[in-house]
């Protein structure tokens, strides 16, 4: 595959791009204390406000819905990741490093979300589940791309990220 042709798939590849997923991710990763996701309009906004639950109830956002959004872009970064890491292509690879980068950065992010949302033990255990299961699949993505890494050093010439 030519770059060129590299590129397209990587933008073109309809609504689950690889491009929106790192933008997702990026997302995440500026939640800041105190800060709600509209889902919607992909913004971040004050937890403290009328407006902001008025508006949030009327255009059906909930902490459902933030964790479906949570639980949704988590999911494909770390299926592609887990795809892209393991071929061949320098191209795939460094994406699936970028993507795994991506999940680590927006870890802080989601767990800012549990400040927010400290008056609701349940939303918060679902977080903290969320970001346990997290932890073990990135373990287990890291442990495999050593494993590969470490089987490319017995066999010069293949590429390594």
């Amino acid at each position: 595959m030519s770059d060129k042709e590299s590129i397209k798939s990587f933008c073109l590849d309809g609504e689950k791009t690889v491009y929106l997923v790192l933008s997702k991710l990026k997302f995440l990763s500026k939640i800041k204390p105190n800060e709600k996701i509209n889902v919607k309009n992909m913004t971040l906004v004050e937890h403290d406000r009328f407006q902001v639950n008025l508006y949030r109830f009327v255009y059906g956002e909930s902490r459902q819905t933030t964790l479906d959004f949570i639980n949704s872009v988590l999911s494909e970064a770390i299926d592609i990741c887990s795809s892209y890491l393991f071929r061949e292509e320098k191209f795939y690879r460094q994406i699936g490093g970028m993507l795994l980068e991506g999940v680590e950065e927006c870890r802080q992010g989601i767990t800012n979300l549990t400040t927010t949302y400290t008056d609701d033990r349940m939303f918060v255990s679902k977080l903290d589940t969320l970001m346990k299961t997290l932890n073990i699949k990135m373990d287990e993505l890291k442990h495999n791309l050593a494993v590969e890494n470490f089987n490319n050093d017995k066999n010069p010439g293949t590429v390594v990220l």
